[in-house]
């Protein structure tokens, strides 16, 4: 089989009118131009879904019965693989839940099961802080030890790869080396942030850059500093100056990094930077 693509995903790069040789389920050939049987606009690899709780009607706590549809629907949209997320519930349901993976996962070992490719689970519960549940019922979070691990995941240890941890938690950080020594990944979760701007523009306390109002600058160094004249924030690009203070994509980026609640910044602007 032979695909045509105007665009065609490499790495990260898109290449120009490419012809893609398919044969067996796998590419053997990349090339510009020629015959192929099907001409689409975009190629790309297939999409991974590390953290997926279910959807159309699929939800592996609550709902099984629309699973079949529901990896046929992730598979049409592009998403080949996908590692089902389940948070923290009553005992019974996980281990309900992970029953019904485990299943799926055996029935499309067998090709029984078509759509995309069940990796396993990720626990996003239940180890996680009281303090910190994020969306979970606390009533049902458990210590994060090896002893608890062992009681939820018994008999479904192969369908388990990802787990999440509070590493405040005492025993969190030996689970998470058990685990490790399991081939199991781990991540920390969850972390409350205190709100802040993000990508906003910035506003000038005096009026400078409103006599400048209208002004786009390309490939220009915003450096962006604290009230200690230490550098938050630099990096080449584009910025403009409206009636307020500056905007633009760089500026954008460079909001990302101040703590606005506590600090005023200095903005430092090279209009030159290949001229060192």
């Amino acid at each position: 089989m032979k695909i045509f693509a105007q665009k065609l995903l490499v790495g990260r790069t898109f290449l120009a009118n490419q012809t893609v040789t398919v044969e067996d389920g796998q590419i053997t050939a990349i090339g510009g131009g020629g015959p192929a049987d099907f001409s689409v606009w975009a190629l790309t690899p297939g999409l991974v879904d590390l953290h997926c709780h279910g959807g159309q009607g699929f939800d592996p706590e609550l709902n099984e019965r629309p699973l079949p549809e529901f990896l046929t629907i992730l598979l049409c949209h592009g998403v080949t693989d996908v590692l089902l997320t389940l948070g923290a519930e009553p005992l019974p349901t996980m281990r309900r839940a992970l029953a019904v993976v485990q299943t799926a996962m055996q029935q499309q070992a067998a090709g029984k099961l078509p759509g995309a490719h069940i990796l396993g689970v990720h626990l996003e519960g239940p180890f996680l802080s009281p303090e910190r549940p994020g969306a979970m019922p606390p009533a049902a979070l458990l210590p994060p030890t090896l002893a608890a691990y062992q009681t939820l995941g018994q008999g479904y240890e192969s369908v388990i790869r990802q787990v999440t941890l509070a590493p405040e938690l005492p025993g969190a950080l030996e689970l998470g080396a058990a685990l490790a020594a399991r081939g199991i990944g781990g991540q920390a979760g969850h972390t409350i942030v205190p709100p802040r701007p993000s990508l906003v523009p910035l506003e000038e306390a005096g009026d400078t850059c409103a006599q400048m109002q209208g002004l786009s600058l390309r490939n220009v160094t915003l450096t962006l500093k604290n009230q200690k004249k230490k550098a938050v924030f630099q990096e080449q690009g584009e910025l403009l100056f409206p009636p307020f203070g500056l905007s633009g994509p760089l500026v954008l980026s460079a909001s990302a990094h101040a703590n606005w609640a506590k600090e005023t910044y200095t903005a430092v602007i090279d209009l030159k930077p290949a001229l060192e």
